[in-house]
């Protein structure tokens, strides 16, 4: 007679169940800690920016003392010692930090009051990456906002000491992808840089890849990197020579009383520099009110393109200009220029 055993059931489906929600919170600390690293690498590109373009914040916990800078400093109208627009600044160390164009008297005390609400010490994580925006050059925040679009990929980046810049250069991992090789030569202008390893052909990895270079003078200097996966670019500006302007020159309408004001159209004074064919024109410095659209114009050394004389132009909301030769004070309908980069607002 043949004996029957029961085989006991096991069901592990209530355990799986049970431990489900954990598999997922687990896997959800797992994403938002590797999207908060990633973050985390781009904006030391703007920090680190910072701190090669103003010798005076190179010391100490940049977020703690620039946030403190920012926060009990009364905000001033700065410019280049060497002459062009004006911008709002402040106080930083002893020496003077631009906020660069974006800001007038009103809508930079009101972000100052906003993000220092909670004291200099509790700035939030975006309240200070939005100063960070600010106090970079545009071409920082244009290399940090190219490194935010992909999650991963080539990570470019430089720190100057004097005038030696130490490049450095490696691959974030994206996904299952470790590695990728450069279609190009890497590029450099204004720095005389030892024999380069980065050319066409060469294979970066997630190990940190280092360039001495040496920097010509006090001009700007910019890297350029292409690969199969993405490109990646580095800026230095040219060195600042900001001063806070006095109350002097702050009551003197054809020097800074009126640059930050818009006329009765709402719109700026800005001295364009002409672009090559098929570039168009780029607006680079504010000018005075008093300025009649068509005059020439000239700005100063601490912009991208160096002393130059350019032309006066009105610019409007949303990046419309007006014809060379109108002031801005009638009713003619504004033109737009094509080519021409819109005004911060």
């Amino acid at each position: 007679m043949t004996q029957s055993h029961d085989i006991p059931q096991v069901n592990l489906w209530p355990s799986y169940q049970s431990s489900r929600p954990l598999l997922v919170a687990a896997a959800l600390v797992s994403f938002f800690n590797a999207a908060t690293a990633l973050a985390d690498e781009c904006r030391d590109i703007l920090e680190q920016g910072i701190r090669n373009t103003y010798e005076q914040t190179r010391n100490g916990d940049l977020r703690s003392n620039l946030s403190s800078a920012f926060c009990q400093s009364s905000l001033n109208q700065v410019r280049s010692r060497s002459g062009g627009g004006f911008s709002l600044g402040f106080n930083y160390g002893g020496s003077p930090v631009s906020l660069g164009g974006d800001f007038n008297d009103q809508n930079g005390k009101s972000f100052q009051q906003e993000a220092c609400a909670q004291g200099a010490s509790n700035l939030s994580n975006s309240n200070y990456e939005k100063l960070l925006q600010h106090v970079a050059d545009e071409n920082i925040v244009r290399a940090w906002s190219q490194c935010n679009q992909t999650s991963g990929g080539l990570l470019l980046d430089g720190r100057l000491n004097e005038d030696t810049l130490i490049l450095s250069l490696r691959f974030r991992n994206s996904g299952n992808i470790h590695q990728t090789t450069l279609n190009s030569n890497a590029q450099v202008r204004g720095a005389s840089c030892e024999d380069i390893p980065w050319k066409s052909g060469t294979v970066i990895t997630g190990s940190v890849q280092y360039v001495q270079c040496e920097r010509h003078g006090e001009q700007p200097v910019t890297v350029t990197v292409n690969s199969e996966f993405n490109g990646a670019m580095f800026y230095l500006p040219r060195k600042p020579q900001l001063e806070l302007v006095n109350e002097e020159r702050r009551n003197d309408p054809d020097d800074v009383g009126d640059v930050m004001a818009t006329d009765p159209d709402g719109g700026r004074r800005w001295c364009f520099r002409r672009g090559a064919p098929g570039e168009g024109d780029r607006q680079v410095c504010r000018q005075s009110l008093s300025k009649r659209n068509g005059e020439p114009c000239t700005c100063g050394s601490d912009n991208p393109w160096g002393n130059f004389t350019g032309y006066v132009n009105t610019v409007y909301q949303g990046g419309v200009l007006r014809a060379p030769g109108n002031n801005g004070t009638s009713n003619a309908v504004p033109s737009p220029v094509p080519g021409a980069i819109p005004a911060p607002q």
